[in-house]
């Protein structure tokens, strides 16, 4: 008996471990994916003012700078996420309304805060004016947007033709 709840302890342990690994590896992928969004909308700012980063532009964020930007951001904008999601969940429970309603709820605010507190990042740690790191901020959601779509594209194309042969 006690041989039975050691194998099913070191399961449990070993399943835990892994599951840590594998978020640190997503963690460190989408960090270092974010960097280089936030790396390219910089470029995009600068290139659409046409300007040096000294006059109306805004500093370009070496990788580890924009690794930083990105992970605090992430970390974050997971913990309002998580306090938020709690809320509104505790709210629709105790009114018996709609999980879907409030799922929708909660990934809307999530959105919205997240692209505030991109802004509050950029602008304190770049450090760029208010008014540029907001869009900073909105090239880089449009460009994360735009690949999430190109990927998928992708991936659906790729389902087409497999279901075709």
């Amino acid at each position: 008996m006690l041989l039975a709840q050691q194998v099913d302890a070191a399961r449990a342990a070993g399943a835990v471990v892994g599951f840590l690994c594998g978020l640190s590896v997503v963690l460190l992928i989408g960090t270092l994916v974010g960097a280089a969004i936030l790396m390219g909308a910089c470029k995009l700012f600068n290139t659409m003012v046409r300007k040096p980063a000294s006059r109306n532009g805004v500093p370009m964020p070496n990788v580890g700078k924009a690794m930083g930007i990105i992970f605090a951001t992430m970390l974050v904008n997971v913990i309002l996420s998580l306090i938020i999601g709690f809320a509104i969940g505790v709210g629709a429970a105790a009114m018996g309304g709609n999980d879907r309603m409030a799922s929708v709820s909660i990934q809307l605010i999530s959105n919205s805060l997240s692209y505030f507190l991109l802004t509050g990042m950029l602008t304190a740690i770049l450090p760029a004016p208010l008014g540029r790191a907001a869009l900073v901020a909105l090239l880089y959601y449009a460009m994360g947007i735009i690949i999430v779509v190109m990927i998928g594209l992708v991936i659906l194309g790729s389902f087409g033709n497999l279901a075709a042969g």
